[in-house]
């Protein structure tokens, strides 16, 4: 992913520190696998406005927006204990396959986004 140096700024208010540590839990949360990646696009989609600092456009965030809607027909997270467990089982090979394509679309702008938002990561050299 691109990184663009308009998010590089310091967060202007409590608000955008909050959403940022939102932000980098949820980032951090797919990268350690805790979270699929199509429940964390509507995370980070979320918070995009609220972080500061970020276009429209930004291509960190469309790489979310595109595992959103390349996967909105699925359940997410919140929504999944409404839904009846024999279509969850039925719909068990959609799961992985969507989450076997957005995995390496979500590592790579989590990467992106990490060392933008996380001064931590920005220390620490790549490997």
């Amino acid at each position: 992913m691109t990184r663009g140096p308009r998010a590089d700024r310091p967060a202007a208010t409590d608000d955008e520190r909050a959403a940022r540590r939102r932000l980098l839990a949820c980032l951090h949360a797919v990268r350690a696998g805790t979270v699929r990646c199509m429940d964390a696009a509507l995370v980070v989609l979320r918070l995009r406005d609220e972080v500061g600092g970020v276009e429209p456009d930004d291509p960190d965030f469309a790489a979310f927006a595109l595992i959103e809607a390349e996967t909105d027909d699925l359940p997410r997270a919140p929504d999944v204990a409404h839904w009846d467990p024999a279509v969850l089982a039925a719909r068990a090979d959609d799961f992985a396959r969507a989450e076997d394509w957005a995995g390496p679309i979500a590592r790579a702008a989590c990467d992106a986004l990490l060392h933008r938002f996380d001064p931590d990561a920005r220390r620490s050299p790549s490997p």
